[in-house]
């Protein structure tokens, strides 16, 4: 019955007190429970988190364990010293056994390079083999026809072309005599008479032999069944670029026979064959004081130019036939015109006999250097 008792005074003494106003002393307790109640989550905060100086330094090591992680940027290469030493200074043994240093078509061109390189090695090729044939031909040439004159002088005798005895008719005399002389000239057509027929002996195309003092030209002449043999074969008969003299197959046996007899030559570049008429006939002093030698076994002629020029291949003047004497007239009159220095006493005439010399250019492939001279003196049975 007490414990009863007791329980309810308690319970009393509680709600009488909470019906009474908390005195001052209470009040301000409890603002300054609130107040620190409100500042505990900071302080708790504070409590718990490393100090400011810590977090920062907690920081600095995080970026600077980001930045261990990470990978350094790549600065930009340097440009490439590409002198001769430095490019030597690369060089490793395999690019020395592979034929040094970035130079194999087969690594960096690919087919095309490839094809490039295999052209050029060809062309090389090719005009180092065109190079040594140009070379063994001239001196081929040269030894060909300087045994063949060789062989001339011993079977007719030195060769005088400026002295021959009995070569004295002019021109004018030619053609009161009708174009022939019953001159001999001291044994000097005999000799050369003897002399063609041992080179006969070894071409029976043998024509004649020309001489031009002052020039390369001394050489047996040829006169083939067409004008193509000889254009590349020696008078020999073996084949040679530099070919022969030779006369037009349309020729006729005599000299007199011949309005127009004309001769090819190649213009060789050493001067060979007719390779010195366009240095030599285009002088004006040489033009005038030169005689142009024809031997052949009718006899020995003597032309004396009166005209060069550079005609078309196929222009008349490698004409040999004329239908009347107007005509020939007509052709003696445009080469006399034509040519580049003029000959002051030259006079067309039905009764002239012209030997023309042609040889090709360094002007035009259409175009021939072509020299006319007219038939002055010659010696005959």
């Amino acid at each position: 019955m007490s414990k009863k008792k007791k329980k309810k005074n308690s319970g009393k003494k509680q709600n009488a007190g909470a019906g009474k106003k908390p005195p001052a002393e209470v009040i301000n307790a409890t603002a300054a429970s609130a107040e620190e109640a409100e500042s505990a989550p900071e302080t708790d905060r504070t409590a718990s988190d490393p100090s400011e100086d810590g977090a920062e330094k907690t920081a600095e090591e995080t970026k600077e364990a980001v930045a261990a992680n990470e990978p350094e940027p790549e600065s930009e290469p340097e440009p490439e010293d590409d002198s001769y030493d430095a490019v030597l200074s690369r060089l490793t043994p395999d690019d020395i056994k592979d034929g040094g240093y970035s130079s194999s078509p087969l690594k960096k061109g690919g087919v095309f390079s490839l094809i490039l390189y295999f052209i050029f090695i060809g062309v090389f090729i090719v005009t180092s083999v065109l190079l040594v044939q140009n070379i063994y031909s001239k001196y081929r040439s040269g030894q060909i026809y300087d045994e063949i004159a060789d062989a001339f002088e011993d079977g007719g005798g030195e060769r005088t072309p400026y002295s021959i005895p009995g070569a004295t008719l002019t021109l004018d005399e030619l053609i009161k005599k009708g174009g022939s002389s019953s001159q001999t000239g001291s044994g000097e057509l005999a000799k050369i008479r003897a002399s063609l027929a041992s080179l006969s002996q070894t071409n029976p195309d043998t024509y004649g032999w020309i001489t031009i003092p002052g020039t390369n030209v001394n050489y047996p002449v040829v006169r083939g069944s067409d004008n193509d043999w000889y254009l590349d074969h020696a008078y020999t008969g073996d084949t040679l670029p530099a070919g022969s003299i030779f006369a037009d197959f349309r020729t006729a046996d005599s000299v007199f026979d011949n309005a127009n007899l004309i001769l090819y030559g190649h213009n060789a570049t050493n001067g060979a064959m007719f390779g010195s008429l366009s240095d030599r006939f285009l002088d004006r002093e040489f033009f005038d004081a030169c005689r142009i030698y024809l031997y052949t076994p009718e006899g020995i002629f003597v032309f004396r130019p009166f005209s060069v020029h550079e005609p078309a291949e196929d222009s008349d003047f490698i004409k040999t036939r004329f239908s009347d004497t107007d005509d020939y007239l007509t052709f003696l009159k445009w080469l006399a015109d034509d040519s580049m220095i003029k000959a002051e006493d030259f006079t067309p005439d039905g009764n002239v006999r012209v030997l023309t010399l042609s040889t090709c250019t360094d002007v035009s492939p259409g175009l021939r250097f072509a020299v006319h001279a007219a038939l002055e003196s010659y010696v005959t049975d």
